[in-house]
């Protein structure tokens, strides 16, 4: 169970237990100390001023009782008279001095009047009550005395109080004091169990705190000290090779932590060196392996150097090639963009006819539609001709004239629609003829189009393969160089194998120095 706790929490336990204890014991002897204290107060401070000033009055009570009694023997007629050679007035004045002493214990008692519980007040009115009482009957016989009256009737009288009143008055002061003495003794007893109780927690918090808590500091402590003692003994035998001692603890603690921790270690250890023992050997196989892999490659750079060098030579004769394909290329080029140039001009041209061409058919357009005019103006010429010559003929003789000039006209717009006609026809075969070129034009100039189109597509691909050419020329420039580059690193490489197979030599001979240092550890 305790080696489940930490160090730390079993430190902190005893610390803290310590300081509950010490609290504790502390505590209680402020307790008792406060206690004891407080009844020290309590019954120096109370219940004894009570009882002294109670013993003062009670002393005070026999000596009025004697003195009066010895004033009583001053009597003229007393045969004790002589015995005294003091006047009366000493003995009143003794009395006088005593009920000034008893006033003052009366204040004492006051001035503790409100700590008194209520049997305490009950007999202190009782104590009051009896002193008045006995001090009127023995007012009474000193009233007597002083008026030298000392008949046998003032003493019997004084005599019977001192039995009646006097006793009753010293009954209760002897009650009171007896009441105090009795609470003072209660007090005492209470503080002795007091003491016996905080005695009684200190040994409990001493046998139950201290000692639990010292046990768990020295079982503490036995688990440190054997702790470090099995991990410095591991520590020891790993130090000196010995990897076979297994270190196991199932605490819970800081201890168990450390040695949990060393068996990893070694564990770990353990591993690694056989790893390390089985990579030795394999590292010195592994070493032959690539001495004679070495020697392989070595003799592969060799024939590598010499392809390589031939490949060199055959990029250089390639490179040539596409270099002169890629100038006639370029003058491929240039002679179609020229003919392109010329297409395009040529396409120019016909774009122009063919809008001269238009621009005739619509000329010709407009002068069929002036001898269709001309033909209507003959045919209405015609016509009012004819209407001329119907009415030439009904006017007889005298519009014979008008008849002969109406035949004329007639026949000047018969020959001008004849004429008409004929330039009609004439016209309309022009635009026929006209037309049939404007297509035939158009036919042209759409060839001409597609002719410039697969230039400027022959151009293009043209261009295009001048420029494939030139990247062709400049890559094989490029692999050329690396060629070049490659025979080189070739070279370098034919160094290094030489170098490798000299590191591989020595990898294999650290290899056996490696076997022979760990072959001394036991897993």
């Amino acid at each position: 169970m305790l080696q489940r706790l930490r160090l730390t929490q079993r430190v902190l336990t005893v610390i803290v237990g310590y300081l509950a204890v010490l609290l504790a014991v502390a505590g209680v002897g402020l307790w008792g100390l406060h206690q004891a204290r407080q009844a020290l107060v309590d019954v120096h401070g109370h219940r004894m001023a009570v009882a002294e000033s109670l013993a003062t009055m009670l002393r005070n009570y026999y000596d009025n009782r004697l003195h009066v009694l010895l004033a009583f023997q001053h009597a003229p007629d007393s045969p004790t008279r002589t015995l005294h050679d003091h006047p009366t007035q000493m003995h009143l004045d003794a009395i006088a001095k005593q009920r000034e002493s008893n006033d003052q214990a009366l204040k004492a008692i006051e001035a503790q009047k409100p700590r008194m519980d209520p049997e305490e007040l009950r007999m202190y009115e009782a104590v009051l009550a009896g002193r008045q009482a006995w001090q009127a009957k023995r007012d009474t016989a000193l009233q007597a005395i002083r008026a030298d009256d000392f008949s046998v009737e003032v003493m019997q009288a004084f005599l019977v109080a001192g039995r009646t009143e006097g006793l009753a008055f010293e009954n209760a002061m002897r009650e009171l004091r007896q009441y105090q003495l009795q609470r003072a003794e209660d007090e005492a007893h209470a503080a002795e169990r007091r003491y016996l109780l905080a005695l009684a927690i200190v040994v409990a918090a001493l046998v139950l705190g201290a000692l639990p808590l010292t046990l768990l500091m020295w079982s503490t402590q036995r688990r440190v000290s054997h702790g470090f003692a099995r991990a410095d003994a591991s520590a020891t035998a790993i130090a000196g090779g010995d990897l076979s001692q297994p270190l196991r603890d199932d605490g819970g603690d800081e201890i168990a932590h450390l040695l949990q921790q060393m068996e990893r270690m070694r564990v770990n250890l353990r591993d690694l060196i056989g790893s390390v023992v089985q990579a030795s050997d394999s590292i010195a196989s592994a070493a032959s392996q690539v001495a004679s892999g070495v020697l392989d490659l070595s003799q592969r750079t060799e024939q590598q150097a010499s392809s390589l060098q031939e490949t060199a030579s055959a990029t250089e004769e390639l490179n040539s090639a596409v270099r002169l394909n890629a100038d006639h290329a370029r003058a491929a080029d240039d002679m179609a963009e020229k003919a392109s140039q010329v297409a395009e001009r040529g396409g120019s041209v016909v774009a122009q006819v063919v809008q001269t061409m238009n621009d005739i058919n619509a000329s010709s357009q407009r002068i069929a539609n002036i001898i269709r005019v001309i033909d209507g103006i003959a045919f209405q010429t015609n016509i009012l001709a004819l209407n001329a010559a119907v009415e030439a003929a009904r006017a007889g003789e005298a519009g014979r004239g008008f008849a002969v000039v109406a035949g004329e006209v007639r026949q000047l717009a018969q020959r001008s629609a004849e004429a008409a006609r004929e330039i009609k026809a004439l016209i309309e075969e022009s635009v026929n003829k006209v037309g049939s070129g404007t297509q035939q034009v158009d036919a042209a100039g759409a060839t001409m189009g597609e002719i410039v189109q697969s230039i400027e597509r022959v151009t293009e691909l043209m261009r295009q393969i001048a420029t494939s050419t030139a990247e062709q020329a400049e890559g094989l420039a490029q692999i050329n160089q690396a060629v070049a580059t490659m025979d080189g690193v070739t070279q370098q490489n034919a160094a290094l194998v030489e170098q490798a197979s000299a590191a591989a030599a020595a990898l294999r001979d650290q290899a056996q120095q490696l076997r022979q240092r760990v072959a001394r550890f036991r897993l």
